[in-house]
């Protein structure tokens, strides 16, 4: 609402620990520097476009919401932690890391586009892991992931490769009308 918007902007809260509401809904990023952050209340990242990399590499969530948010570059969620995740609905348009990535709580990815690889080895889901109805269009590596809870892959589209090598599911798994239209 004042003559500064976000996208002119480089934010650079690496490192940072957030102890109140970060609140960037509908926000435009050029270049967002999240890496090891550690948000103690809710993130809200909901709608927020990222129109370069977006780093929140090694950042700890209580509460992430990130639906319907565009990732236009890269966007690297390497080694995260996730108490409760939501990226219902986001969209990916390049390379999206989660590897190594924990989930302690839920992890939805419901309905969420990722156009170029997805990148979730070596992650842990320890409760509810939702990817009902998304869509990886590239390569989505699962490869040593462990799901201790429910994994939800029902209606989800892999168009490319799928790699769950490894993987271990120690509850149920969902795969019902997943479609699979290359190696998996």
């Amino acid at each position: 609402e004042d003559d500064q918007l976000w996208c002119d902007c480089t934010i650079d809260l690496h490192d940072a620990v957030l102890t109140e509401i970060a609140d960037f809904r509908g926000a435009t990023f050029n270049r967002a520097n999240f890496q090891d952050a550690t948000f103690t209340n809710v993130a809200h990242f909901r709608r927020a476009t990222f129109t370069n990399d977006a780093s929140f590499q090694g950042a700890t969530f209580t509460n992430a919401g990130f639906q319907g948010a565009t990732f236009t570059h890269d966007a690297d969620f390497g080694g995260a932690t996730f108490t409760n995740a939501n990226f219902e609905r986001a969209t990916f348009t390049h390379d999206a890391d989660f590897g190594g990535a924990t989930f302690t709580n839920v992890a939805h990815f419901r309905r969420a586009t990722f156009t170029h690889d997805a990148d979730f080895g070596g992650a842990t889901f320890n409760r509810y892991a939702h990817f009902r109805g998304a869509t990886f269009n590239r390569y989505a590596d699962f490869g040593g992931a462990t799901f201790n809870r429910y994994a939800n892959f029902g209606g989800a589209t892999f168009t490319h490769d799928a790699n769950f090598q490894d993987a271990t599911f120690t509850h149920d798994a969902n795969f019902q009308d997943a479609t699979f239209t290359h190696d998996a």
